[in-house]
């Protein structure tokens, strides 16, 4: 291996099904001290060879050193490159599988939570959660954010066991009597994610972060940015690294150790952290909440990549006027079927009053 190796000849390598050729190109990078170059390459290794378990620590060691804790929250780091999009065994909307070739980006290690939501969106903290300005809640709908919020006072909280009821509008003290909870302790809500988040709540957040000074770990000039996952960053983080399975783990079937779901009658969330995070180390991927991505659904779009890769769209804050966006993952309350890192669901970006609805954010810096 030379010098003129860069991560291009990686991406350009996506047939290469050979994993001794991408640890050699890894074991160069780490020569030249190119970690994002090797992370790449030994993820294309993984992907061919997940089951060897030494190259796998090693993979795991390299994501580790890029991930960056910002914001107070934990950013996993998905290398550069070009995976395949999709399912041959989903419903018509997932096919066909085709490649997207993405470059690197972070991604928060799990859904964001109540408690972090108000801390970068300065709005005062849980159980009040609410803009701590005048023009902030000017440009939210005030009605809808106390209705969202009496949801969260019950699904959000760590210790909460279920809610009354579906919106859980009665509060935690009122008819019926209070929740039943695991502890005493006084309320929580760092921990299970935000739920009932509408776009608008969303795109307040992004504008509050982008008018924030640039963080100390950016690189000179180069500014992070922060938006919501594309289908194909979500998806491609989903997987973990791994290529054609179901599931963020592999291909065998959605368990109550493995993932949040067909709860529908519990009216409850769990902690993510509470289950295995998958091969980029992140937490809840499948179940757990349905989460919002930047893309405006389209039937039809996997049929219009057939041609080849197409460039990943920029992250960021979707379009005002769009009709529905994707939501990817499936929540506590669907089905296996609806939990596999190629489901597609869409809604409406005003409103959002379920309780099965949360994001993550994803980092980019260009």
């Amino acid at each position: 291996m030379t010098a003129a190796i860069s991560l291009e000849d990686v991406a350009a390598s996506h047939g290469d099904d050979d994993p001794s050729r991408f640890l050699a190109i890894a074991d160069h990078f780490l020569t030249v001290e190119d970690l994002p170059a090797a992370a790449a390459a030994l993820d294309r290794a993984y992907g061919l060879s997940p089951g060897d378990a030494a190259l796998a620590r090693q993979r795991a060691a390299i994501l580790d050193q890029l991930a960056v804790h910002e914001h107070d929250l934990s950013w996993r780091y998905v290398p550069a490159g070009t995976f395949l999009m999709g399912s041959d065994h989903g419903d018509p909307d997932e096919r066909p599988v085709h490649p997207r070739r993405l470059a690197a980006f972070w991604i928060t290690d799990a859904p964001i939570t109540w408690s972090d939501y108000c801390a970068m969106a300065g709005f005062s903290p849980p159980p009040a959660g609410a803009p701590a300005d005048a023009d902030a809640l000017g440009r939210l709908d005030g009605f809808s954010l106390r209705q969202h919020n009496k949801i969260r006072l019950q699904y959000c909280e760590t210790e909460t066991e279920r809610a009354r009821d579906w919106h859980a509008h009665a509060g935690m003290e009122k008819i019926g009597g209070p929740v039943p909870r695991r502890s005493t302790t006084p309320n929580r809500y760092d921990r299970k994610p935000m739920v009932a988040v509408p776009l608008p709540e969303i795109e307040l957040l992004l504008a509050n972060l982008a008018a924030r000074p640039a963080s100390e770990g950016a690189p000179s000039g180069r500014r992070p940015r922060y938006g919501l996952p594309t289908e194909a960053q979500w998806e491609k983080a989903a997987r973990g690294g791994l290529v054609g399975r179901r599931y963020a783990w592999g291909d065998e079937p959605p368990t109550r150790e493995r993932c949040d779901f067909d709860r529908m009658g519990d009216f409850r969330l769990i902690d993510p952290r509470e289950l295995p995070p998958n091969g980029y180390g992140l937490y809840g991927m499948c179940g757990g909440v349905s989460e919002w991505t930047a893309d405006v659904y389209d039937a039809l779009a996997y049929h219009r990549a057939r041609a080849g890769d197409l460039a990943s769209p920029t992250a960021g804050t979707p379009a005002a006027d769009a009709a529905q966006y994707v939501l990817r993952g499936g929540s506590w309350s669907d089905c296996a079927d609806a939990v596999t890192v190629s489901f597609r669901a869409a809604r409406a970006q005003v409103r959002s009053q379920s309780p099965t609805i949360g994001f993550r954010l994803v980092r980019v810096v260009a």
